[in-house]
């Protein structure tokens, strides 16, 4: 049975962990896999549940800290090298340049590298892009396979020659259907007949968490059966909540933390709203059209293979006033929405599951093979 060795930087609840999470226990009958993270996320805990071997590294963090990437390195290699493994498949920026230099060093067979969205190549400017790039296109070069989540994260490998074209494949991320638990809205203290939008997102810098707040600002003025729920926590929590108690709007844009029934509470939404800066293929979007949503999102990474405009949603640019206007027609138009939630779950169930992407994963495994 192959050995794989899956590394990614954080344990903490994510799109990429959940990822990681499906691939492993998915495929942990037919390869001996372990993952290897820092220490003190939900994802630690689901995978333990599943029976999956978990490497706790306390020295791997996301920033950029010297004496603790060296000794990340150093402990990452001599893992590798004590375990052989067959494949050390990477995740996130920092897990895949330690991880794949430490696997390249070893001597692993096959080294490879799933992209998340090119966050970092997105947000860097000057000659900290350079650097950075330079980088990807040294790992990429000694890389068996790099794996793009979407076509839009294929294309900028591509044009900006980080690898060969051949070295490319997508793999469309996957999630398991929802299963779907009522979250009345009476518990929740809003009235019948509310419409309730919302999202699920680390408050962080990539999500336009004020943008978001100043945009339901304006449509509470106008709808007063409209509320709007903020699934998850981040580094903004604290600041937003001081935000929107300063407007005046605590009671109407509910921000309820990080859950873990994600699913249940998007039972009780009517529209689901995700407004990036960036984006690979977001699996908070995969779990509205689960759950038979419509979609205002971003149009932005590989939203645009998820969200088709006027087919289950509306792809919006930056401009607030055409953001606003988005919203209020799905406000005003229940068999809209419906239309919406359908065609989108229709598309889900025929390329999105967990199913079709573990069958990605397996493929790309055995067929190479050495």
């Amino acid at each position: 049975m192959k050995k794989v060795l899956h590394i990614i930087t954080l344990s903490e609840t994510g799109g990429a962990q959940k990822i990681v999470y499906f691939v492993t226990t998915g495929l942990k009958d037919g390869f001996d896999v372990t993952v290897l993270t820092s220490p003190g996320g939900e994802m630690i805990e689901w995978l333990r549940n599943k029976k999956v071997n978990v490497y706790e590294l306390k020295e791997l963090c996301r920033r950029i800290n010297i004496y603790k990437d060296l000794v990340s390195f150093v402990r990452i290699l001599l893992f590798i090298k004590r375990n052989k493994f067959d494949i050390v498949h990477c995740h996130s920026w920092k897990g895949g340049v330690l991880g794949r230099l430490a696997a390249i060093l070893a001597g692993v067979p096959e080294v490879y590298f799933t992209v998340h969205g090119w966050s970092i190549l997105n947000t860097s400017k000057g000659i900290i892009h350079t650097v950075y790039l330079l980088i990807e296109k040294l790992l990429g070069y000694y890389t068996s396979k790099i794996i793009c989540v979407c076509d839009s994260d294929r294309d900028m490998g591509i044009r900006l020659k980080v690898a060969k074209r051949d070295k490319f494949t997508v793999i469309y991320n996957g999630i398991e259907d929802c299963k779907i638990k009522e979250v009345e809205k009476r518990k929740l203290l809003l009235p019948e007949g509310s419409i309730v939008a919302g999202t699920v997102a680390r408050m962080a810098k990539p999500k336009m968490v004020y943008e978001t707040a100043h945009i339901m600002e304006k449509l509470f003025e106008k709808y007063n059966t409209l509320y709007f729920i903020w699934i998850g926590d981040g580094p903004l929590f604290d600041c937003v909540k001081k935000y929107v108690e300063s407007k005046g709007i605590e009671k109407r844009f509910i921000m309820v933390g990080k859950q873990e029934d994600v699913f249940g509470w998007l039972s009780c939404f009517d529209i689901y709203i995700l407004l990036s800066r960036y984006e690979g293929l977001p699996v908070s979007i995969l779990e509205a059209m689960s759950a038979a949503l419509p979609v205002i999102a971003s149009d932005t990474g590989g939203v645009s293979e998820l969200v088709f405009n006027d087919v289950n949603g509306f792809l919006v640019n930056d401009c607030i006033q055409d953001i606003e206007e988005k919203i209020s027609l799905l406000i005003q138009n229940e068999e809209k929405r419906k239309a919406f939630g359908a065609a989108g779950r229709s598309i889900f169930c025929s390329r999105f599951t967990v199913d079709k992407m573990l069958e990605g994963y397996k493929r790309l495994y055995e067929e190479n093979k050495k």
